[in-house]
């Protein structure tokens, strides 16, 4: 007797993604298990707000706040949008394509 499982369509998704993505890092192709990292997040921040705070921001990027802000004066990091009269955060994917543009850069 076969076993029925049942997902939603993100829990399908998910499994597709890592699915290819294993199958890429075995086969050794980095820069298609980029590409597909960069799907993944994309799909991820349809998912979730378009917005960042700087603690989410922070551990996406592995930077301390003091770095964001200093990267951020120096034009090197993506500028934050005000939400409030004292709350600030990121576009999504601005962060993320800062992210790649990153590790395209250490890897060249």
């Amino acid at each position: 007797m076969s076993e029925v499982i049942v997902m939603s369509p993100d829990q399908l998704k998910q499994l597709v993604i890592d699915a290819q993505r294993q199958a890429l890092i075995q086969a050794g192709l980095p820069d298609m298990r980029r590409m597909i990292e960069d799907l993944q997040r994309r799909i991820e921040g349809q998912t979730k707000s378009e917005l960042m705070r700087l603690k989410e921001v922070c551990q996406e990027t592995g930077l301390s706040q003091g770095t964001i802000y200093r990267l951020m004066s120096e034009g090197k990091f993506p500028q934050s949008v005000k939400i409030g009269p004292r709350s600030v955060a990121w576009k999504r994917m601005e962060v993320y394509d800062w992210i790649r543009s990153r590790q395209e850069g250490k890897t060249a």
